[in-house]
């Protein structure tokens, strides 16, 4: 189990989280929903130490990984899909890809399946595909790392429309090989369809938690208008 434990984050003296608590288990979905500037990208910055950690503990299978480097925990078997920076440009596709291991033909197989149009693009430098195209070779590393937990921030933010169900299908596959996602989400219809439990953020603070079968769209947007 992935999990946060009263954690104090942010910037310099931009102190963003106010003691946020939470849990992600193997072959769960969690949706953190909040506006822009609620504190979203922090804590998933806050997992990988990206960030100033203030206080508070973060464990990983019980282990405390608080105090380690931004590369020990991704060795650990976290993986993260950032909204801004996404790819190594000056890198092709295939390189991008090659990053997170070897290239299997399983993984191979898998590639093909869910992102057909980036197949034919492998020897292109991936600073040259679109903002959606470089979205999805983003996801595409998550993937094809098999992580044990994966930070996704956003995933369908600025997306065209008909690309959503890419990433929807991105999510299930995780899901169903047991890996634990933490999904930043700002829509309230995406995270009640994707995830299993919703957890509501505002101002760094987790004010609201409920199980997607059991809320209704209302009752999400209420809390989001607090």
């Amino acid at each position: 189990m992935l999990a946060l434990k009263n954690v104090f984050a942010g910037y310099g003296n931009d102190r963003v989280l106010q003691g946020v608590s939470l849990a992600v288990r193997p072959g769960e979905v969690v949706g953190l929903l909040g506006r822009n500037g609620m504190g979203k990208t922090t804590t998933l910055k806050s997992v990988l130490r990206l960030n100033d950690l203030y206080a508070g503990s973060i464990t990983l299978d019980g282990q405390e990984i608080s105090g380690l480097a931004p590369f020990q925990i991704a060795r650990l078997g976290v993986a993260y899909a950032p909204q801004e920076a996404k790819v190594f440009a000056d890198l092709s596709v295939r390189e991008n890809l090659l990053l997170v291991g070897r290239e299997t033909t399983s993984d191979r197989g898998e590639f093909q399946m869910i992102f057909a149009k980036l197949e034919e693009r492998l020897a292109q430098r991936a600073g040259t595909l679109s903002g959606g195209e470089q979205q999805m070779l983003a996801l595409a590393r998550v993937l094809l790392a098999h992580p044990r937990y994966a930070l996704l921030d956003e995933p369908m933010e600025g997306l065209m429309e008909r690309l959503w169900p890419e990433v929807e299908a991105v999510i299930a596959k995780l899901k169903s090989q047991g890996t634990g996602v933490l999904l930043a989400e700002q829509s309230p219809q995406r995270a009640l369809r994707l995830c299993d439990r919703v957890l509501v953020l505002i101002k760094g603070r987790i004010v609201a938690e409920h199980h997607a079968s059991a809320v209704s769209l209302t009752e999400l947007q209420s809390v989001l208008m607090l």
